[in-house]
């Protein structure tokens, strides 16, 4: 049994979970394989969609150019959102899993409509305040470069000013992320879903979030590597025997191109249901830690 329960600040009032983060993530993709399965196709073509548009979008024959730089920042931003978009689908279906104990379509069919527009509405928000705070270095480099002798070159003097804000931007783009991160899901389950609880929430699960996200990172690290070992071996192989082959416009030979894809689109799809089972938990114990606080306090009043 997995215990989240710490030392202080009510955390002795934390839920308890049967499983650990893991088992519960493969549970739920047990029991919501079909929504599962539907998404990988989707996650595939949009990784294949990003490896065309970065050879489309290579200006001037390789060539780094302020423009260049614009439209590719702007292109990450586009495809990042279009990705999130069947993550999304994904990671509604795992929280309704946790807090609801719904799975599959079934998730769809027996909640309000209302409910999965709010969800929506809100993690698209969240999301494009982490890609604007994305932009900023970019957007600083831009100004922090010049043209001399037709060669991009740094400006020595603006380096340790641009380095400074985009730590600082990085740092409060990270804080607004975690302190908002169970704010869709609390649409989810008809409790006050307000703003200002989610921050409240947010500052009790800061630690349990982080804790959680890098207790897992080492095992999904191992299922990449697993996952890159099929790939790496025959193509190594291919390669040491002279095999040749012409370039898709995907910029990788299609025989390698579509494995990688396939790859990617897995270890995605499972990140995906990781994370927002490490999110569904972090809103029952911020709910579970201000509710103790709230019984302390009207105990000691």
């Amino acid at each position: 049994m997995e215990t989240d329960s710490t030392e202080d600040t009510g955390k002795s009032a934390d839920p308890k979970f049967d499983n650990w983060i893991l088992v519960e993530s493969f549970h739920v993709i047990r029991k919501s394989k079909f929504v599962f399965l539907a998404l990988l196709p989707v996650l595939f073509l949009v990784i294949l969609a990003d490896q065309y548009l970065s050879r489309v979008f290579l200006i001037d024959g390789g060539a780094v150019t302020q423009g260049a730089i614009v439209r590719m920042a702007l292109r990450e931003v586009a495809l990042s959102l279009v990705f999130a978009i069947p993550m999304l689908v994904l990671a509604f279906v795992v929280h309704a899993s946790v807090l609801r104990h719904q799975f599959s379509w079934q998730v769809f069919q027996n909640i309000e409509r209302s409910k999965l527009r709010a969800f929506f509405e809100r993690s698209i928000l969240v999301l494009a305040m982490c890609a604007f705070v994305s932009l900023v270095p970019t957007i600083l480099f831009i100004f922090d470069v010049v043209y001399i002798d037709g060669k991009l070159t740094v400006k020595p003097e603006l380096v340790s000013t641009v380095a400074v804000i985009t730590f600082l931007t990085a740092g409060c783009g990270f804080l607004m992320l975690i302190w908002t991160i169970t704010w869709p899901v609390s649409v989810i389950l008809d409790s006050d879903n307000s703003i200002q609880r989610c921050f409240r929430r947010g500052k009790k699960t800061f630690w349990y979030i982080i804790g959680r996200v890098l207790l897992i990172s080492p095992a999904l690290l191992v299922i990449a590597m697993v996952a890159s070992a099929v790939i790496v071996p025959v193509a190594k192989a291919l390669v040491e025997a002279g095999t040749t082959f012409s370039a898709s416009p995907l910029g990788l030979p299609i025989w390698l191109a579509v494995p990688i894809g396939v790859i990617n689109s897995v270890l995605y799809a499972i990140s995906t249901v990781v994370v927002a089972v490490i999110i569904s938990r972090a809103f029952l114990v911020g709910e579970a830690r201000l509710n103790n606080d709230q019984s302390g306090e009207r105990s000691s009043s």
